[in-house]
């Protein structure tokens, strides 16, 4: 398996996926860093790096901004992971998000690019990533090699991908998975007096903190008890916005009603989903870039709690509006201040899990996982 960086806490569908399948296989990591912010060990780690002088990464940049050139050849980085995968000799190897499957593509000898290669499209490589002409050009290139396959953890992916003429042969829907053995509640149903909103998500723009907190800031205003409400945010800043998010709630005076935390452990945070009421995460696209379908919230679910979320990329696929909780367009504080009223009534929904159990389970997903490899290596998909 290959990836950028290696073990962050953004990336724990990775990281189960790698769990998973490392039960039954032999899998080894190739990596360019390792998140120094991570928790996450793995015994067998391969660390690579790329790196270029600024002049180069700003030529690089303007070249590939206006669609004429994109290559990720480095002569050290090809020659590192060259030796590693020669002495491996891998079956399969699986590369986590389309970007960087043309960094390791671009670098494989010609021997190499004849072992069966899987790209996972996740998420910003199938939506923001596509306004790059130069980088669907090289991905419709990738789709040419019959040695070349591809899964999409949803059809709202797998579906920009077509709109871009980006056809790999058997483009399969694999849906990210959850670790049900873990994230249950085992019977636990808290009676406090207070009612929890919970969002665990990097601090980002594109993960809505600002507007559950602007729609909060309105449910607040309209019932008569509102010290029994309070919103809970967990998570790490991905795009400089945690100081901001964390000013908001004083300059609208419900600084009483909002909590902040860092990153939890996977410990902590289903401790905090056992104690909640509501799971809110309001993905919105930010510069064409989307989501595919936020693991959080299929924890969530998993913990059997009913969602308030948006009608963004493959969420609904994931969440019936109305019926796993409520979903609202993005950037509509109104609506989502509605719902926070009316998601209530809900309390903790047994169907929800039954959901993630039927579609979004890891150990599932890592048995479509294996048939899909098999059949990849026994020729039927050729």
């Amino acid at each position: 398996m290959y990836s950028e960086n290696f073990g962050g806490p953004t990336t724990t569908f990775i990281q189960n996926d790698l769990t998973d399948l490392a039960k039954k296989h032999t899998v080894k990591y190739l990596c360019s860093a390792i998140d120094p912010t991570g928790t996450f060990k793995y015994k067998d780690v391969d660390v690579v790096a790329y790196s270029k002088s600024k002049i180069v990464r700003k030529i690089r940049w303007i070249l590939e901004k206006n669609g004429w050139y994109l290559t990720n050849r480095d002569r050290d980085f090809a020659k590192g992971v060259n030796k590693i995968i020669e002495a491996f000799k891998p079956d399969v190897i699986q590369c986590n998000f389309g970007i960087e499957a043309l960094r390791l593509t671009d670098n494989l000898n010609s021997a190499n690019q004849h072992i069966p290669l899987v790209i996972n499209f996740l998420g910003y490589d199938a939506s923001e990533q596509l306004t790059r002409r130069s980088y669907v050009r090289k991905l419709i290139a990738l789709t040419k090699r019959p040695s070349v396959y591809a899964t999409c953890n949803t059809t709202f992916l797998r579906k920009n991908l077509e709109a871009k003429n980006v056809f790999f042969r058997h483009n399969k829907i694999i849906h990210t998975g959850v670790n049900l053995a873990f994230f249950d509640r085992k019977g636990v149903y808290p009676n406090h007096k207070e009612f929890i909103f919970l969002q665990i998500a990097s601090f980002s723009y594109r993960k809505g903190q600002e507007i559950a907190i602007r729609a909060f800031k309105l449910f607040l205003d309209s019932v008569a008890d509102p010290e029994r409400f309070k919103l809970i945010f967990a998570g790490g800043d991905d795009d400089n916005t945690c100081a901001e998010m964390r000013r908001l709630p004083s300059a609208l005076g419900i600084q009483d009603n909002v909590e902040f935390r860092n990153w939890l452990t996977p410990t902590e945070s289903r401790e905090l989903m056992i104690y909640a009421n509501c799971f809110v995460q309001h993905s919105r696209t930010i510069h064409g870039r989307t989501e595919g379908i936020p693991t959080a919230v299929s924890e969530a679910m998993a913990m059997e709690l009913p969602v308030l979320s948006t009608l963004h990329a493959g969420i609904p696929e994931l969440v019936e509006d109305g019926v796993n909780g409520f979903l609202v367009a993005e950037n509509d504080i109104n609506a989502l201040a509605k719902r926070m009223k009316d998601i209530q009534s809900f309390g903790y929904l047994k169907k929800n899990r039954e959901k993630v159990e039927n579609e979004f389970n890891l150990a599932k997903r890592t048995d479509v996982f294996e048939q899909y490899y098999n059949e990849i290596l026994s020729g039927k998909l050729a």
